[in-house]
């Protein structure tokens, strides 16, 4: 066993953002607020642009001039993440997650990525947990430089009009980032779970990333999917809203975390866990839970 696999994940919450919050999504605060209260005992450290930009610039120089060609402010957002966690350890979440459970006592692992339910990659990079000096999320910086070296050498034309808008309902957007995904977002992530699956554990999508507009009282956590991506597409909505005031037809002053509008069409099994077991190669984080 070696040193990394024997420590234990810090006892930190990481989470990026604007430092603006006027360019907050509303549900943001009170998400923001949920890892406050659950972890009251734990650093909390919040990355604006110029703090994950400096974060780069001094501790990873090697991949610097990489990021700072990235072209779209997402891919930066993705990246460094990965170096969050690599330099100091800790529990990463967007900031529209939201947290139920104080989950830390669970995490028995030194580095855990979360499942993903509905995409068509089966993780994502919104949650992710490691003790510092974690060799997977090196290894996610490092093959995301060898994807962007290849795109360059290969079609440098992709890299001239990346798209940054994901689906979203409630403005009808659909164009994919297919760029993003893979060079810093959850493709990547995906395809280094594949390849270095003993490097990292899963978080189960059941309890961690179910349906964004569900509700059960064994949730951990809970990505309700705001829609804002990156600088560009917060600039883009705000062009496009005066307000946000709904989140999938519910009117946002109204959301209530603990109610289940899905009508009870939540995830109820472990689904990765079973279909996918091909990506899943250790035993799962829940996979010693029930759920009904």
């Amino acid at each position: 066993m070696t040193t990394f696999n024997r420590q234990k994940i810090s006892k930190i919450i990481h989470q990026t953002g604007p430092s603006d919050k006027s360019k907050w999504h509303p549900l943001w605060v009170r998400c923001q607020q949920s890892w406050k209260q659950r972890y009251h005992n734990f650093e909390y450290r919040f990355w604006d642009d110029q703090a994950i930009d400096n974060l780069i610039y001094t501790k990873y120089p090697e991949f610097w001039e990489m990021y700072e060609r990235f072209p779209a402010h997402i891919m930066k957002i993705d990246f460094v993440r990965f170096a969050i966690l690599h330099q100091y350890g800790g529990i990463y979440a967007d900031l529209d997650i939201f947290c139920y459970q104080n989950f830390y006592a669970e995490l028995e692992n030194p580095a855990y990525i979360v499942e993903n339910p509905y995409g068509n990659d089966p993780f994502e990079n919104s949650l992710m947990c490691s003790a510092p000096g974690s060799p997977f999320f090196y290894k996610c910086m490092e093959l995301s430089q060898s994807r962007w070296e290849y795109t360059l050498r290969i079609k440098p034309d992709f890299l001239e009009n990346v798209g940054v808008i994901s689906t979203d309902r409630n403005f009808g957007l659909s164009l994919r980032p297919y760029m993003v995904f893979f060079i810093t977002g959850t493709q990547l992530l995906s395809s280094a779970y594949r390849k270095y699956p003993e490097l990292t554990n899963s978080l189960p999508g059941m309890l961690f990333n179910n349906n964004d507009i569900s509700y059960h009282p064994m949730y951990r956590t809970k990505h309700v999917h705001t829609g804002l991506w990156g600088r560009e597409n917060i600039e883009l909505f705000d062009e496009m809203s005066d307000s946000y005031t709904e989140l999938r037809n519910i009117p946002i002053d109204q959301f209530d975390f603990y109610k289940d509008y899905s009508n009870g069409n939540y995830l109820k099994n472990n689904f990765l866990d079973i279909y996918k077991n091909d990506t899943e190669t250790q035993p799962s984080l829940g996979a010693s839970y029930g759920y009904s």
